[in-house]
């Protein structure tokens, strides 16, 4: 049996993030194909009292009987902070200034309401501000955050710690202040790591290059901050449950699946659509133009070449420094390392409708039209990617899909698409259909 899973977002409770409606969200799990949704912010005390009295739980998964067949995981995200070390050889940094801490984010998975609770002492025994959706965990050595996490472990086996996005400026192989050791950041917790997100703007090719991922899961999953169609869902994570004698699902089962390598496949955003692809500074008042550049083309010390300010490190310039600096043998791009991986590239099929259309309000009212009667003729949208070309041809058409929309449509399913610009310094890339 498998499943389909989103298990990385946020509520209300996290910074940038509006009201969030399970309506909302239950409509758009059904249109995506998603089957069980990360809460976000669980330790969050106002959130998780709502998620108790909203839900039941049974299985360590969240249900109610309006959401047939849709299920919820206790999930949030954690903020782990201690005092940076320079890695040796900065030289492949150039003059960064590092300041004096490194943080990244975390995703941790709950089997139940006890365990949250539990961890909510946990952060009162740490001193640990439980004031905002993702709090931060600040250490005040390696020695300190370790002894943290295995106290976590101690409160649930079930207890999942995963690096978010991870290498995101905010990850944990990300720019902001860079290690290039998992050991630097987890110490003597790194052997209980047993898989990483991939993120927007990286994917398991570009995790391959890395040896000290070769034999993690890696997952990937939306990190969305409401139940619009353009970002719940945009990545998620087919995962193989093993039967037994039980056959529904469990919270348990997932983890299991996730530590036991049953990752059956990964769906990832375009590498060069997500935010943080390539080095780059956004324009600027002094700026006559953005810059962005592939990592061959890196200015001497990551100074934008406009304005004199530090780049944005992208996320495929720190994939090479972190391959280069746990390499003896260079790797090679696009080749297989490690345990088996599967996944595939897709754009989100709401932002194909829109660049199909030229309507700008994403989603609109419009799109969302288009984008419905588009998926009502598939299991969900998960459904409608992983059909074959001609296939999806003939049902769209069926549904008097625009012929345009459904030529885009195809375009995307066989390649025949580009982001320009791509990513780069927290701006999407740009899709432009038609083209490889």
């Amino acid at each position: 049996m498998q499943i389909t899973v989103d298990l990385h977002s946020h509520s209300g409770a996290s910074g940038g993030v509006g009201d969030i409606n399970f309506d909302d969200i239950y409509k758009a799990m059904r249109l995506k194909g998603i089957d069980v949704y990360g809460t976000g912010d669980c330790l969050f005390p106002k959130w998780l009292e709502y998620l108790k009295n909203r839900f039941t739980l049974n299985n360590g998964l969240l249900s109610a009987p309006e959401y047939s067949q849709k299920y919820f995981l206790l999930q949030t995200e954690l903020i782990f902070t201690i005092p940076y070390q320079q890695p040796e050889d900065s030289s492949l940094f150039g003059t960064i200034d590092t300041g004096k801490r490194k943080s990244w984010h975390n995703v941790v998975l709950f089997p139940s309401f006890a365990a949250c609770e539990e961890t909510a002492k946990l952060l009162k025994k740490y001193q640990v501000k439980n004031t905002i959706g993702r709090p931060f965990v600040k250490a005040e050595s390696l020695e300190q955050l370790e002894k943290f996490l295995f106290e976590l472990q101690s409160i649930d086996p079930d207890i999942e710690v995963i690096p978010a996005h991870i290498f995101t400026p905010d990850g944990a192989f990300g720019s902001n202040n860079p290690i290039n050791n998992l050991k630097d950041l987890y110490g003597s917790f790194l052997p209980c790591i047993n898989a990483v997100e991939t993120g927007l703007s990286a994917n398991p090719q570009a995790l391959m290059m890395i040896p000290q991922l070769d034999n993690l899961s890696f997952v990937s999953f939306s990190d969305a901050h409401s139940g619009a169609l353009n970002r719940l869902g945009r990545e998620y994570t087919k995962l193989e449950m093993e039967e037994g004698a039980e056959k529904e699902i469990s919270c348990k089962k997932i983890i299991q699946a996730i530590r036991n390598h049953k990752v059956k496949k990964t769906c990832e955003f375009n590498m060069a659509e997500g935010r943080y692809f390539l080095t780059g500074h956004r324009q600027k008042p002094n700026h006559t133009q953005p810059f962005y550049c592939a990592p061959d083309k890196t200015p001497s010390g990551y100074k934008c070449p406009i304005c004199g300010k530090r780049l944005t490190i992208g996320v495929l310039d720190r994939v090479y420094h972190v391959s280069q600096a746990q390499n003896e043998k260079e790797r090679v791009w696009g080749q297989s390392y490690g345990i088996t991986r599967s996944w595939q590239t897709l754009v989100p099929l709401i932002e194909v409708i829109a660049a199909s259309t030229g309507l700008a309000s994403l989603p609109g009212k419009k799109i969302n039209q288009i984008y419905r009667q588009a998926v009502s003729n598939f299991d969900g949208e998960t459904a409608l990617w992983e059909t074959e070309s001609e296939e999806i041809a003939n049902r769209l058409e069926n549904s008097q899909v625009n012929k345009k929309i459904i030529n885009d449509i195809i375009a995307v399913r066989e390649g025949l698409f580009k982001f320009d610009p791509p990513g780069f310094d927290g701006c999407y890339g740009k899709l432009v259909i038609g083209c490889r």
